[in-house]
């Protein structure tokens, strides 16, 4: 096997372990949601960080590895991101004081909370499961070039 090839896998490697922190990272930042201003201040300032330092950094190597993975965790970098934007929509929506009510179904719901349990429904039921699965795809693709890589060093 080349430098190349070997430099390029632990690239993706790296990446793909960074991504899955950064997917977990994420998590424990919304579950803090707090409606302390300090709190959701410093947790929105977390967020920003990830959003804005950490994802160029991951783009940038998944850039330089190339190839399927690559691709694939792209793809999963950006489900995260747009997981985090969904996020701060939801956030954003206003609050009723009759939400709870709402939630519990002794009152209709009004638009802001119909959206809101949308917003949830697509990121716990769709999104995270589509992050998965992609960084599933990814640990398959390892299986799958292995063998073709193999072959192309014996020719």
């Amino acid at each position: 096997m080349n430098d190349s090839s070997e430099i390029q896998k632990q690239l993706l490697a790296v990446a793909e372990g960074l991504i899955e922190y950064r997917f977990h990272l994420a998590r424990l930042l919304f579950g803090l949601e707090s409606k302390e201003a300090e709190e959701a201040l410093a947790r929105a300032d977390l967020e920003s960080a990830i959003v804005d330092h950490f994802d160029p950094l991951l783009k940038a190597i998944l850039k330089v590895a190339g190839g399927l993975r690559g691709t694939l965790l792209e793809a999963a970098l950006d489900l995260a991101g747009l997981r985090h934007r969904l996020h701060c929509v939801r956030e954003a929506l206003p609050v009723s004081e009759d939400e709870e009510a709402m939630l519990e179904g002794r009152i209709p719901a009004d638009l802001p909370v119909e959206i809101r349990l949308s917003l949830v429904a697509v990121i716990d039921d769709q999104l995270d499961l589509a992050y998965h699965n992609l960084l599933r795809a990814v640990r398959c693709t390892t299986e799958v070039e292995r063998p073709s890589n193999e072959a192309a060093e014996a020719a």
